[in-house]
C-alpha cells in the first residue's frame, strides 16, 4: 500500500505548465465544513506536496480515480502506542499518515527510528522517554514500568544519569520529552 502526505501550497497558473504532477487524484469530493468548500476537483501532487487543486484536467502519468470517494488530508495520531509495522499498516487503512508516540516516548530513540526507516507505511515520530530513562538510572529495579521508579526519590548521581540519558535522546528526530503524567 502506498501512502503520501498532502500539503496545500499556493501555485501560480504558470507553474502548472512547467511541473508534472504525479499522482493526480481525480473525481473525488473535497469537503471542508469550516469554509463551506464542497466540490469535485482534480488534485495533483509533486514531491510529496499538493501542486494543484483545480477543476481543469491535469497532465499526469499516474491518475487515481476517486469517483464516489472523499478526498481528505491524512490524520495525525499524537497518542500512538502500537509501535509495530503491522499496527502502522492498520492505521494507514484508517487514514492516519503520521503516528507519534509523545505521551511516554521511547528509550532507545535511535534504534526505534532505525527499525522504522523505509519500513513503516506511516510517518513516525517519538519523544524520548523520561519514565524509562528514570528507571534505567535506578540500578537494581525490575525492568517493568510498574516497579515504582517514577515515584521514588533520585540520588544525585542517579539524577545526573537521568539527565544524560534524556539529553542524549533529544536529537533532531526526538525533539520532545515524554513524561507519561499520571
Amino acid at each position: 500500500m502506498t501512502s503520501f502526505s498532502i500539503w496545500l501550497v499556493p501555485v501560480s497558473p504558470g507553474a502548472l505548465a512547467e511541473t508534472r504532477l504525479d499522482p493526480v487524484v481525480g473525481g473525488g469530493r473535497m469537503i471542508d465544513p469550516e469554509s463551506g468548500l464542497d466540490r469535485i476537483p482534480n488534485v495533483g501532487g509533486s514531491a510529496r506536496r499538493v501542486g494543484a487543486i483545480t477543476a481543469d484536467g491535469l497532465d499526469s502519468e499516474q491518475t487515481v480515480r476517486a469517483t464516489g470517494l472523499v478526498i481528505a488530508p491524512g490524520f495525525i495520531d499524537l497518542y500512538q502506542h502500537g509501535q509495530s509495522i503491522e499496527n502502522c499498516r492498520a492505521q494507514v487503512r484508517n487514514g492516519t499518515t503520521k503516528a507519534l508516540e509523545l505521551e511516554i516516548g521511547v528509550e532507545a530513540i535511535s534504534s526505534w527510528f532505525q527499525d522504522r526507516v523505509r519500513k513503516a507505511p506511516v510517518n513516525c515520530g517519538a519523544s524520548v522517554s523520561r519514565p524509562h530513562s528514570r528507571q534505567l538510572a535506578m540500578p537494581g529495579l525490575s525492568p517493568s514500568m510498574e516497579c515504582g521508579s517514577v515515584a521514588r526519590d533520585l540520588a544525585l548521581d542517579q539524577l545526573r544519569v537521568l539527565s544524560q540519558r534524556v539529553e542524549r535522546g533529544l536529537t533532531p528526530r526526538a525533539s520532545a520529552v515524554g513524561f507519561g503524567l499520571a
